[in-house]
Parts: C-alpha cells; structure tokens; sequence
C-alpha cells in the first residue's frame, strides 16, 4: 500500500517540479497563486505522512498561504522533497546482485515488503 502510495506522489511531485522548472525559468521571483500552492501543499502534507522523518527540512511542513512563495522558492523545496523521497526509498529497499556473463554483477534495489 505503502509502495503504490510512494509511487503516486513521487509521480506527482515530478510533474510539479517540470511545471516549476518552466515558471522558475520564466519568472523565478513571481509569487505563485493560492490555487497552485493549495495543491502544492496537499501533497507535500501527504508526502510528509508518508516519508515522516525523511522529510527534508525538520521545521517545515507546508508552505505559509499568508507569506506565498516564488517559483523559484517551490523549484527548491521539491527538489529536496524528491531527495527526501529517495532516501526513504533506498532506506526502505534491498540491494540485490545478479551475476552477469562478463564476470561483473548487475546491482538491482527492491522494496522491502516484509512487516
């Protein structure tokens, strides 16, 4: 459940940063409206529930609806989050090795499913 949760938000944070990515490049200094940041905030709230102390920052959850940020302030904290996400994934995940034909190993990760 965990896993296909994982999935889902990282597909979603992905396709909001190629969005801030554009806007960033555009205008980095241009504040992002409440609807944008609504959204953006409901999903770093679940992002948070799920990669708990893999969050990026300790003192932050969600941006402030009062204080809105700048496209290039959202840019930098979903690149961080995506880290975040990462790092719980390989904290979550097993190394396995396969031994290919020219004498070297081929290194695949998988979650850990046991619980």
């Amino acid at each position: 459940e965990d896993i296909e949760k994982y999935d889902e938000l990282h597909s979603k944070l992905n396709s909001l940063k190629g969005d801030f990515v554009v806007l960033s490049g555009k205008k980095p200094n241009e504040t992002v409206n409440e609807f944008k940041l609504k959204l953006i905030n409901k999903l770093l709230a679940q992002i948070n529930g799920l990669i708990g102390a893999f969050k990026p920052e300790e003192d932050f959850e969600v941006f402030d609806l009062d204080s809105l940020p700048t496209n290039s302030d959202v840019l930098m904290m979903l690149n961080l989050y995506l880290n975040g996400m990462s790092r719980f994934k390989d904290a979550n995940s097993t190394v396995h090795s396969s031994p290919i034909d020219w004498s070297s190993e081929f290194k695949t990760k998988t979650w850990d499913v046991e619980d």
